[in-house]
């Protein structure tokens, strides 16, 4: 299936800064409350993030695909991909869907290897 729209990524994504900044900065603001803003705001954003990134988007958008009933999408996102084993037949080049370098024979329309 396709992957969520463009905004409904942009709320998911906001869904996980938003909430993420407010408590960054009731738990860290007394202690950075000296440090001038520009410090702050690097410390706030060095911790979130990553946090985002690694942490929150995923499982927001994993939720968003079980709340909508999508299942991931499989391509150039970096989505896991499910590989079934290849079988050999003998006097066949064995193909792996996985790893289309390791591929014996260029893919339809690849210019010839010299």
């Amino acid at each position: 299936m396709n992957p969520p729209s463009v905004h409904r990524r942009a709320l998911i994504t906001w869904l996980a800064i938003y909430p993420g900044i407010t408590v960054l900065s009731v738990l860290l603001g007394p202690t950075l409350a000296p440090l001038p803003v520009y410090l702050r705001t690097l410390v706030l954003t060095a911790i979130l993030v990553p946090t985002a990134v690694y942490v929150l988007v995923p499982a927001l958008l994993k939720a968003n695909a079980a709340l909508t009933g999508r299942r991931r999408a499989v391509g150039r996102s970096g989505g896991w991909r499910t590989v079934r084993p290849v079988g050999r037949t003998p006097g066949t080049a064995t193909v792996d869907p996985a790893a289309p370098e390791r591929n014996r024979t260029p893919a339809a329309g690849a210019p010839a290897r010299r």
